[in-house]
């Protein structure tokens, strides 16, 4: 089976690149949803000795693993920049604009290319993302690489099935990291509904966690699958569901509870989450 070639197009006077996929991925790894376009083992690079204004971009997901020396990451999208040493990895989305590269240091590589409706769904949940994170010293990638040299449809597809569940172990991993073992998120939630009235800000709920406001963004979208502004709603919602079912209170008052001041904002946001106003709710639950 031929492996779609990586190229790139230069503009800008060659201070800007965007490396393209040329060939054509095989109908059966488009159907599978996830394939690999283009692998490297031990790769050596060199020093990133690029002017200041140097951008380059990918029209597919890349993992770059640093297997030797030291290194730097630029993500010219945040303009945030990264050290990087051996065992770290480097994932960049399509189109993101960055450079990555030894740093006064050969830079020693295992990297792997891909794309998909898998690899595009995992990016929506926040299961890929750009960055350096956390592999290892093992040569995990490596593995996959072996398996995807063989031609076959078969070999192609167990690489691709090796790939997502690298990507997944590696998402699991780092979150473990960047929580504490998730302790400190599951006392948050704790503390969230022993506090069904407050509005928590998204800055408070980062210190109880230990962590800047943007890195908790992302954790907490990991841990629970929502930002936490919709975890804090939905969680006083389903709580009012359930107390409007098993009490008498009033309509406002149920809302008191939850932090809702406003009766008919807490009816909408209520038949918004459940389908029904808050009176339907109760009248349908409470003759069942």
């Amino acid at each position: 089976m031929d492996k779609p070639i990586i190229s790139y197009d230069s503009f800008d006077g060659g201070l800007r690149q965007v490396h393209r996929v040329t060939g054509k991925i095989p109908s059966e790894l488009e159907a599978f949803g996830l394939g690999i376009i283009h692998t490297s083992r031990r790769q050596r690079g060199g020093e990133l000795d690029q002017p200041a204004e140097f951008r380059r971009s990918f029209d597919f997901y890349c993992l770059s693993h640093l297997l030797e020396g030291r290194g730097i990451y630029r993500n010219f999208e945040t303009g945030h920049c990264s050290e990087i040493s051996a065992g770290d990895l480097v994932m960049v989305m399509p189109g993101t604009r960055h450079i990555y590269g030894g740093d006064k240091s050969f830079y020693l590589e295992d990297s792997i290319c891909f794309c998909g409706r898998i690899a595009d769904s995992l990016r929506t949940q926040g299961i890929l993302a750009d960055g350096v994170f956390s592999c290892g010293p093992v040569r995990r990638i490596a593995r996959i690489i072996e398996v995807a040299l063989e031609p076959t449809l078969f070999a192609q597809i167990k690489a691709a099935t090796m790939l997502q569940q690298l990507l997944l172990e590696l998402h699991a991993e780092n979150l473990e990291l960047s929580v504490g073992n998730s302790s400190a998120f599951s006392a948050l939630l704790v503390e969230i509904r022993r506090t069904p009235e407050r509005w928590w800000t998204v800055g408070e709920m980062a210190r109880e966690c230990g962590l800047s406001e943007s890195h908790f963004r992302r954790a907490f979208h990991a841990y629970t699958g929502m930002s936490p502004k919709l975890y804090l709603d939905r969680m006083k919602l389903q709580l009012a569901a359930e107390m409007l079912v098993s009490t008498s209170l009033t309509l406002a008052q149920v809302a008191a509870r939850f932090g809702y001041m406003d009766p008919f904002h807490f009816s909408r946001r209520f038949k918004a989450l459940n389908g029904l106003s808050p009176d339907a709710y109760r009248r349908h639950y409470r003759m069942r």
